[in-house]
C-alpha cells in the first residue's frame, strides 16, 4: 500500500515517488506537477553553493508540463534557471559542466514504462542519493507554508549544448570505421542527437524508431528486454548494429 503525506490545504505527495537514486512514479498517480513544483522549491533551498540550475527534460508524454512546474518551483525559491529543452541525460550532466553550473535536473522516466517520469539531481556538483534524496522528501513535509508561488528567480533558455557536445566530443576522441551501424533509439531522446553525432564523425548507419514519440509505438524503451529488440532484428543485415543506450526516454 502506498503512503500519502497530507498537510494541510495542500496537495497530497506520495512517499514512494522518493527512491534510492532519483524520483520517480507513475504519472499523475504518484508524481505530478503540483509535486514537481514542491521539489521544485526544495531543491533551491537545498543547493547552498550555486543558486544556478541547468534543466534539461526527455521525450515523454508528460515530460513539459513536469519540468514547468518544476522550474516554477525552483523560481518561486529564489534560484535561477537555465533551460535547455529536450536532451539525453548525459548531455544534461555535460550541460552542468559545460556551462559551469553546480546543480542539474533531469526530468526522465529512464528505461520505465511510458506512463512513469521522475528527477534525476545533481546538487553542489554531485548527485543527490538515498538519505539526501529522503532528507528532501521530509523537507517538503516540515515546510509546507513555504510551498508558494513567488518567482523571484531568473529563467534563461539555452539550444546549443548538442552542438558544443559535438564539438568537445571532436577534440577529445578520433573515431574512424569503415563499418555500418544500425541505430534504434526506440522512439526515445536520442532520436533527436544521435544521428547529428555519428554524423560528425563520418560514421555510415542507418536509424530506427528515431522519431521521438512519448508513447513509445514500437516497444516499451528499455533496451535490457530482448522483447524490445525485434525492431533492431529485424533490420539487422549490416556488420553491426548499436542499441542507442542513453536513457532512451
Amino acid at each position: 500500500m502506498r503512503k500519502v503525506l497530507v498537510h494541510q490545504e495542500q496537495s497530497s505527495l506520495k512517499e514512494n515517488i522518493f527512491r534510492a537514486y532519483d524520483i520517480r512514479g507513475i504519472y499523475p498517480e504518484d508524481f505530478d506537477e503540483k509535486a514537481a513544483f514542491a521539489i521544485g522549491i526544495a531543491l533551491a533551498y537545498k543547493a547552498s553553493n550555486d543558486k544556478r540550475f541547468v534543466v534539461a527534460m526527455d521525450g515523454r508524454l508528460s515530460s513539459n508540463a513536469i519540468k514547468n512546474s518544476l522550474i516554477s518551483g525552483l523560481l518561486s525559491g529564489g534560484v535561477d534557471v537555465i533551460d535547455c529543452g529536450m536532451l539525453p541525460t548525459p548531455l544534461l550532466y555535460f550541460a552542468t559542466y559545460y556551462l559551469g553550473i553546480s546543480n542539474g535536473l533531469m526530468i526522465t522516466g529512464s528505461h520505465n514504462p511510458k506512463n512513469y517520469n521522475g528527477i534525476k539531481m545533481i546538487i553542489d556538483g554531485d548527485p543527490l542519493f538515498d538519505k539526501d534524496i529522503y532528507a528532501l522528501r521530509d523537507w517538503i513535509i516540515n515546510n509546507q507554508e513555504k510551498i508558494k508561488k513567488n518567482h523571484c528567480g531568473k529563467l534563461s533558455y539555452d539550444e546549443s549544448i548538442l552542438e558544443n557536445y559535438i564539438n568537445r566530443v571532436i577534440n577529445d576522441l578520433d573515431i574512424k570505421t569503415s563499418k555500418k551501424f544500425i541505430v534504434d533509439s526506440m522512439n526515445g531522446v536520442t532520436g533527436n542527437v544521435v544521428k547529428k553525432i555519428f554524423h560528425s564523425f563520418n560514421i555510415d548507419a542507418d536509424y530506427i524508431n528515431q522519431e521521438v514519440n512519448g508513447n513509445f509505438p514500437n516497444c516499451s524503451p528499455d533496451p535490457t528486454k530482448e522483447t524490445n529488440l525485434e525492431s533492431l532484428k529485424i533490420a539487422f543485415h549490416n556488420d553491426f548494429f548499436l542499441d542507442y543506450d542513453f536513457p532512451l526516454s
